[in-house]
């Protein structure tokens, strides 16, 4: 969220081979995990998170099998999809349970959908900023190895989690992170104890560089042997190799970022907790706004109920009366309720800013 003329002071955030050898490779494949269960032999090197799905939807899936979307979701999947010819199912993420998926809920849409291929996760999610626990997460993975499905993880906001939070999913000391088995278009079959969980991360947030273009796909290991998993790697390798899209000199930088870096990801995420901070402290001076403090991530979605405008029309308000800048819910998928979906990203003064002319132009409507 930020206003015209406002003072700025964002980070630039957004919003080859398939290797770099042993020791950028190594480096990623910590990045990946915090941990040592994924060897570099596992990771796939991108040139986008956006090539990174289409390169796991094109390899999972057959023309006309469905992937599983969260709505609210960030947009851009659903062009991803449509160019893999694959059908987006979308499963509802609702303010009630903190925006985070329902295993029971996702065990019965996979029923439901039997060319359902592939699930995506996103943790933090973007725009709500909820976070999936490794206990979320061990049960989606058994409901989606019952049905066959690979569970994608996108990790992309990883970095950006605030205040006393669960680890996210697959840290050091989770160990059911670690049991992966299903494979690629359908697994090794229903039954499976658990789905094979593929990770999906980059330096663009990560290091708010978006110019240098860089991500990675990250393939847990099976505990059991998995001919299919195997395949699927061995499927995105040459998919890479033929696309060559991870230019050298971005892969060059990999142990340069990650060995120089780490303070500033620190700062970054210290200041960013900072105008997350400002941000909520503003909204809870409007009465009548419903949301649920983000756990992570760089949104906030923000519930104006009771109002005889949607949420477009009252963007537009926002823009022509106010020169306030905001993104309506619906662009996200939020149907269902009059949302606006807030960033944090901007100076601490725009932020207070902001606040005010909304709650300027909620008092004329």
């Amino acid at each position: 969220m930020y206003y015209a003329g406002g003072a700025g002071g964002g980070f630039g955030a957004s919003g080859g081979s398939a290797a770099v050898g042993a020791s950028g490779s190594g480096v990623v494949a910590q990045a990946a995990t915090r941990s040592g269960a994924i060897s570099p032999d596992d990771i796939i090197l991108t040139a986008s998170s956006s090539e990174s799905y289409r390169l796991l939807f094109d390899q999972l899936c057959e023309p006309g099998d469905s992937v599983l979307l969260p709505c609210p979701g960030y947009p851009l999947f659903e062009q991803l999809a449509a160019y893999s010819r694959v059908r987006p199912e979308f499963y509802q993420l609702h303010p009630e349970d903190g925006w985070l998926p329902d295993p029971a809920g996702l065990d019965a849409l996979m029923a439901s959908l039997p060319r359902a291929r592939a699930i995506v996760l996103i943790s933090p999610n973007n725009p709500s900023g909820a976070i999936i626990d490794d206990g979320h997460l061990a049960a989606i993975r058994t409901a989606a190895g019952q049905h066959g499905v690979v569970v994608i993880l996108d990790e992309v906001f990883r970095e950006f989690v605030y205040e006393p939070q669960p680890k996210p999913a697959g840290t050091a000391s989770s160990g059911s992170a670690h049991a992966g088995s299903a494979a690629a278009r359908g697994g090794n079959g229903a039954g499976s104890a658990s789905a094979l969980l593929v990770r999906i991360n980059g330096i663009s947030k990560m290091f708010a560089c978006p110019d240098i273009k860089l991500g990675w796909i990250a393939i847990e290991a099976a505990r059991t042997q998995s001919p299919a998993r195997d395949e699927l790697v061995q499927q995105l390798e040459i998919a890479a190799d033929v696309y060559l899209s991870a230019s050298g000199p971005a892969q060059h930088l990999v142990p340069a970022l990650f060995a120089e870096g780490m303070g500033f990801i620190a700062e970054m995420k210290a200041e960013l907790s900072r105008r997350r901070k400002v941000l909520l402290d503003e909204l809870a001076g409007l009465r009548g706004l419903a949301y649920v403090p983000p756990a992570g991530g760089i949104h906030c979605i923000v519930e104006i109920p009771g109002l005889a405008v949607d949420d477009e029309e009252l963007a537009v308000k926002l823009v022509r009366e106010e020169g306030l800048y905001v993104h309506p819910g619906y662009l996200y998928g939020i149907q269902d309720r009059t949302a606006l979906v807030l960033s944090f990203l901007s100076h601490p003064e725009d932020i207070r800013e902001g606040v005010a002319r909304l709650r300027r132009l909620l008092r004329r409507l």
